[in-house]
Formats: C-alpha cells, sequence, structure tokens
C-alpha cells in the first residue's frame, strides 16, 4: 500500500513508474491512491493546475508541491480534513481558497515566493496553526483575523519581502507568538501592543521606512529584546490590557481597526527629538566598566620565562550573569567556539579561555611556563588528570590521522594551532594561587573551573603569541558579542549606568571588572580594559565608573 511519493525535477514532463506524460496537471491515477499521506511534487515548472480530484486523497496528512508551476488551487482541498502540513513554496499563486480554514488539524503553511495579495480571513478557523510563511508575496495587509481569533499555538509568522504598511493593534491577542518576521516591508510605525507579545524572541523589523530614525537604527542594528524595550517604551498601546473593553464600567472600545497606525497609537518621536540622541543604542547595549579596586579578587603575575614562546596576556571579570534562561549558556559557548574560528583564526592569532570566578580560589595566578612532561592539569572535560606532554601528543595523533585521511600536508581545521607549541622547550600555562593549572594555551582550560549554566561571575583571559594588541581586539569583540548577547537574553542586570545591579533603571548592561596583569617583581604590565581599550564599539555605550 503505497503512502509516501516524491517527484522531483521531472523533465520533460514525465512522472516516473505507472504515471503518464501530462501537461499542466497531474495524472489522473495519482488521485485513486486514496492510501497516500505524504505527496511531494517539486520543481515541475508545466504544473500549472491541481485537479479538484485532490479530495480523494483522504488519508493525506503532508502535501508539498514546491517550485513548480501552480497558479491555482482547488476549493476542494477543503477536504483533506488530515492534512497538516501545506508546502506551496514558489508557484504562481495569486489567491488562496477560503476553505483551507476547513483545515481544523493544518499546523504549517508556507506559501512563500508566490504572487499572492492576500490570505483568507478563513485561515483564523485552523485552530492548530503553528507556523505560518508568506514570505516573498504582495500582501498588502497582516492577516489581522489570525490575531483577532487569538490562535493559541500560532509560534511563527514570517511575511517579509511583502507590502504589509502596519501591523494590528491586536498582535498581543497571539499567546504563543515566537517568530515575526516583517523585514522589507512598508511599516511606519508599530503599535505598543507589540511590547504584550511575552514569548516573542525572534523580531526581524529590517528594511522598513520607520518615521522615528532612532527606531530605525535600533531595528537594523539589534535583536528582539532592546526593540521591544524601545516599543515599550515609545510607542503607547491603543487598547488596555488583553481586551476590548474598558476598566470597571466595562464599556466596550471601538473596534480595533488593526491599523497600527498614527490613528490608533500616539505618534511616534519626532526627527527633532531624535537628534537629541542620535546614538540610539546608549539606549539599549551598555558595558559598564568597574575599575581596579583593592577588592578585586584576581591579579596575573606574569613569568618572563613565557616571553619566547606566548608573551601577551590580558584578562578581566564578567559579573552578575543569569545564564540558566532556555539556550543561553550554549548559545556563549557557540559564540566563543565562533571568535575562535574567525578573529582568532583557529587559535593561530589568539585564545579565550573563560573560567567560573566562584571556582578559583582568591589571590594572585601565575602565568609561567614549564617543561611539557612536568605541567599537569585535568582537562576539560576530562575525569583524569595528565600531562601536557601527553595531551598534546594525543592530540597529534588525532590531527596525523585526519591529515593523512584527507591527503593533506599540514594539519587542518582545528588542529592548526599544535604547531605553535611544536619543538618549544617550554609551554605556557596559567595556574591559581593554589598552584592547580587551570589552562594550557593554547590548548584547553581545566575543568576544575569549567562554566555551567549556574555560573554568575566570569574571569575571561586571553592570550596571543603575536601582540598585546591583538588580544585586545579578540576581547573587545567578545565583550561587545556577550553584551548584545546577554541583554538580548534577559541574562544580564539593568542599568547601565548606575551601581546598583538591582536596578530597573537604564539600559541593560554587561559589567565588566578590570584586572591587572603584573610582572613577577609586582610591576605593572597592562590593565584591560583601559581607558583606550573598547572604543568605537558599534551600537555599545560604554560607561565607566
Amino acid at each position: 500500500m503505497l503512502k509516501f511519493l516524491r517527484v522531483q525535477s521531472v523533465a520533460p514532463q514525465i512522472l516516473p513508474g505507472t504515471f503518464v506524460s501530462f501537461s499542466g496537471a497531474l495524472p489522473a491515477t495519482l488521485y485513486s491512491l486514496t492510501s497516500l499521506n505524504f505527496v511531494e511534487i517539486s520543481d515541475c515548472p508545466s504544473l500549472s493546475t491541481l485537479a479538484e480530484h485532490v479530495s480523494a486523497l483522504s488519508s493525506l496528512t503532508n502535501l508539498v508541491l514546491r517550485r513548480n508551476g501552480l497558479e491555482s488551487i482547488p476549493q476542494e482541498i477543503g477536504n483533506l480534513r488530515q492534512l497538516k502540513l501545506i508546502d506551496l513554496t514558489g508557484n504562481k499563486l495569486s489567491q488562496l481558497p477560503s476553505e483551507l480554514g476547513q483545515l481544523s488539524h493544518l499546523s504549517s503553511l508556507n506559501v512563500s515566493l508566490n504572487a499572492l495579495m492576500s490570505l483568507p480571513e478563513e485561515l483564523a478557523s485552523c485552530s492548530q496553526l503553528h507556523i505560518l510563511n508568506a514570505t516573498g508575496n504582495k500582501l498588502e495587509e497582516f492577516p489581522q483575523s489570525l490575531c483577532e481569533a487569538k490562535l493559541p499555538h500560532l509560534m511563527e509568522i514570517r511575511l517579509a519581502k511583502n507590502e504589509i504598511p502596519s501591523i494590528p493593534n491586536s498582535i498581543d491577542l497571539l499567546p504563543s507568538l515566537k517568530v515575526l518576521d516583517l523585514s522589507e516591508n512598508k511599516l511606519k510605525v508599530v503599535p505598543g501592543e507589540l511590547a504584550r507579545c511575552m514569548k516573542l524572541k525572534d523580531l526581524n523589523l529590517k528594511s522598513n521606512k520607520f518615521q522615528d530614525n532612532r527606531f530605525r537604527k535600533l531595528v537594523e542594528q539589534s535583536g528582539a529584546k532592546p526593540v521591544l524595550d524601545y516599543v515599550r517604551q515609545h510607542f503607547p498601546v491603543a487598547k488596555p490590557t488583553g481586551s476590548g473593553e474598558s476598566g470597571k464600567g466595562g464599556k466596550k472600545k471601538k473596534k480595533d481597526s488593526g491599523s497600527g497606525s498614527a490613528g490608533n497609537a500616539a505618534a511616534p518621536p519626532t526627527d527633532a527629538a531624535a537628534e537629541e540622541d542620535d546614538e540610539v543604542m546608549f539606549l539599549t547595549y551598555a558595558l559598564r566598566v568597574v575599575h581596579l579596586s583593592d577588592s578585586t579578587p584576581i591579579t596575573i603575575a606574569c613569568s618572563s620565562k613565557v616571553k619566547d614562546i606566548r608573551p601577551h596576556i590580558i584578562a578581566c571579570l564578567v559579573r552578575g550573569l543569569d545564564l540558566s534562561g532556555p539556550n543561553v549558556f550554549k548559545k556563549f559557548l557557540v559564540l566563543q567556539n565562533k571568535l575562535h574560528d574567525t578573529i582568532c583564526q583557529k587559535r593561530n592569532a589568539a585564545t579565550i579561555a573563560t573560567h567560573d570566578l566562584a571556582k578559583l580560589p582568591p589571590g594572585a595566578l601565575l602565568y609561567d611556563a614549564g617543561e611539557p612532561g612536568s605541567i599537569t592539569l585535568v582537562p576539560l572535560n576530562r575525569q583524569k588528570e595528565t600531562t601536557a606532554e601527553e595531551l598534546f601528543g594525543t592530540l597529534q595523533k588525532e590531527a596525523e590521522h585526519i591529515r593523512k585521511e584527507k591527503k593533506r600536508n599540514t594539519y587542518s581545521g582545528i588542529h592548526t594551532y599544535l604547531y605553535l607549541l611544536e619543538n618549544k622547550p617550554l609551554w605556557p600555562f596559567l595556574s591559581d594561587s593554589s598552584g592547580r593549572v587551570i589552562s594550557f594555551p593554547p590548548i584547553t582550560n581545566c575543568e576544575a573551573t569549567k562554566m555551567t549554566p549556574e555560573t554568575k561571575d566570569i574571569l575571561i583571559e586571553v592570550t596571543s603569541s603575536s601582540s598585546l594588541n591583538v588580544c585586545k581586539t579578540v576581547c573587545d569583540q567578545l565583550l561587545s558579542e556577550m553584551a548584545v548577547l546577554f541583554i538580548d537574553e534577559g541574562a544580564t542586570i539593568k542599568g547601565g549606568g548606575g551601581g546598583d545591579p538591582g536596578s530597573s533603571s537604564g539600559p541593560a548592561s554587561l559589567v565588566v571588572e578590570q584586572v591587572k596583569v603584573t610582572d613577577l617583581e609586582g610591576n605593572m604590565r597592562n590593565v584591560y580594559p583601559s581607558r583606550i581599550d573598547l572604543r568605537d564599539l558599534k551600537g555599545i555605550s560604554v560607561v565607566r565608573d
């Protein structure tokens, strides 16, 4: 019993197997396969129509007709009551049948890259709809009926590259909305109700013509959280929270027109107001630098032995984090790996190491060098102590195996940094005040100081064999991206310019505390971040205590 049919790139318009050639339509024999629950027919440009006999496929749950030449969909599609997924991407559709509203099990509808000017209001009856994608059409309005129906499961709406001029004030009636993409439309303002979408984490409003210059810049440079914060502060709502009725008297408000325009909401800030502070990001992202003091728990003493191996090191502390939110910690690890691959040049230019400050004893750290066999540590994600020499040997064998397998002359990918230590009599390491090795750059950190989602304060170290400036450039980039990531995720404190970590006023802030590096005699080598560091960070204000 055939349940799955996939046909792709049909040329010259011949379906395989028992199917015969067709001109603009599928063969009638297809509609007799009533046991089918999945049909995919893609990349068939001559397929221009879908016959009304499609209603015979009563078991169908997935209908995928991508990149064909379909100009219409029959109203009989409404009889396929088991349909859960419809994908009509890349056809020539100018309208959809209202009968789509009869599909009570429909979970995902993708009609992107067509020529639709509107979506049927009857979609509001699809109570199980989770995902709607109508990117790249000619839509002239947001499907307001979806909002007014308060669809409980609708979590993703993608309407980029259309001609939509406004967002309905009823947008906050979608309780599960997590993703909203309205980039490249004709939006000029947004309703304050947008900030009431409590689960909205992925918001894209780029490439619109917003009247508020500050908001337009913010949208282009920022993630969802600062954009929604700005909406909350500057765009009043047009109705009381949660309904169309007012307070105690229970008098009904006038019906929301859904335009989201100046007629329904207060006018946005003027250009004159925007000129008072054209650096809009000051309102959203901030790095607060806490200066070195006697209470700073960490300093680093640097031995002269590292001079000919890896002489450059800087460090700083990041305070007051909450990494327990969904995927926040994972996103930070992804960020660190990304920087290792890019600005750190696969760790050849510099290496970033991060430690849970709470797992370090107070006192001076020692940046030193020793013979490979004398350096012992428990490497990251391992339980057994080993020597640096043994660990290096293991990695070298792994790299050599990959090199031979790929028939290359040199190590590739992440193993290229091994060359930095080859044939060196001494290797660098960082140890804490108890003598425990916590870092072996550029190879690994130690397991004992590993960060977790429970980490609140971080020690960051950046080392390089190239220059001190490379270390600073890398750490500047790391801190700026941490600010964006953690502030967007609500993983840091509020109040960028104040001293109260619990303050809810002012922009969200990433708190960075200076760390001093000296030689073994106590002479200053560097302090990071100094007043000449963290300059020209795009979209981020630096507040120095």
